[in-house]
């Protein structure tokens, strides 16, 4: 379910809502008989810089990554649509763009992927991923 183990821990301090979105798609994707793999949650600016992101979203708890690994074009068309739809009022808006998106399947350098992301009004700017680290050591 995870790529990295640094993100099972990581999934805790993400923020209520995404958490609970994550759950979802995780159902979703056990339904359809799809691959659920959550490849990035929340993190430090040290890794945005690595990463070249442009966005604080991880860094704020209010994003997450999921592999589309073994995803027909149709299975990630469906399922960008079903959540886009489902979860919009929570979704981020994008830069240039006029109405929130929750999905972006994209490809920023590391290989497509669902980037998922909720609005900048749940940002949580004291995600402190020292416990994080700590929890994923014991």
């Amino acid at each position: 379910m995870f790529k990295y183990s640094k993100d099972i821990a990581n999934t805790f301090f993400l923020h209520p809502i995404a958490l609970m979105i994550m759950a979802k798609m995780y159902l979703y994707t056990a339904e359809n008989d799809l691959p659920f793999v959550v490849t990035d949650t929340v993190s430090t600016y040290e890794d945005d810089v690595r990463l070249n992101r442009s966005s604080p979203s991880h860094r704020t708890a209010r994003a997450f990554d999921i592999s589309v690994r073994g995803w027909s074009s149709e299975d990630i068309m469906s399922f960008t649509e079903f959540f886009n739809r489902k979860f919009n009022q929570y979704g981020a808006v994008p830069y240039n763009e006029t109405k929130p998106e929750l999905v972006v399947y994209h490809n920023t350098g590391r290989g497509y992927h669902f980037h998922v992301q909720i609005h900048r009004r749940y940002e949580n700017t004291k995600v402190d991923l020292s416990k994080a680290l700590a929890f994923d050591q014991n």
